[in-house]
């Protein structure tokens, strides 16, 4: 017997697509104070706005970049991310600005301190773990 396509199944169908599609990002190797990193780019609205949500885990010194067109001021948040994470800002120069850790599902916004062109999302607690900190260069 055939299924009648609801609204509620086009919502579900639509919103499943969108995640999908965003958690596809091209990925790169870059270097964080001379630790080479695999990150996933979100360098366009839709990816950027989607981010880490939904996901339940995310591997050993594996990260997601965010590029901006412009250095502003940056602020993230953590809703419907469920795993734990740091924030490196980094300005244009590939200089780090600031460096925050993120509770899962979190909706207070974390402030980069300053104007950045990029935003790095680690593990938490990757940044401290492997010695790096504001003022260390990040090669992209």
């Amino acid at each position: 017997m055939k299924k009648l396509l609801t609204e509620s199944h086009l919502r579900q169908f639509i919103h499943r697509s969108i995640v999908e599609s965003a958690i596809k990002n091209p990925s790169r190797s870059i270097s964080v104070a001379n630790k080479r990193i695999q990150v996933e780019i979100a360098d366009t609205e839709m990816s950027r706005n989607m981010g880490m949500m939904f996901r339940k885990n995310l591997n050993k010194n594996c990260g997601m970049l965010f590029i901006f067109e412009d250095s502003a001021p940056r602020r993230f948040w953590m809703k419907n991310t469920y795993v734990p994470l740091s924030i490196a800002y980094i300005d244009s120069f590939g200089k780090i600005i600031s460096i925050s850790d993120m509770s899962p599902l979190s909706e207070s916004g974390v402030w980069s301190g300053g104007p950045a062109m990029y935003a790095l999302e680690m593990n938490k607690g990757w940044f401290s773990e492997n010695g790096v900190a504001p003022g260390d260069l990040v090669k992209i």
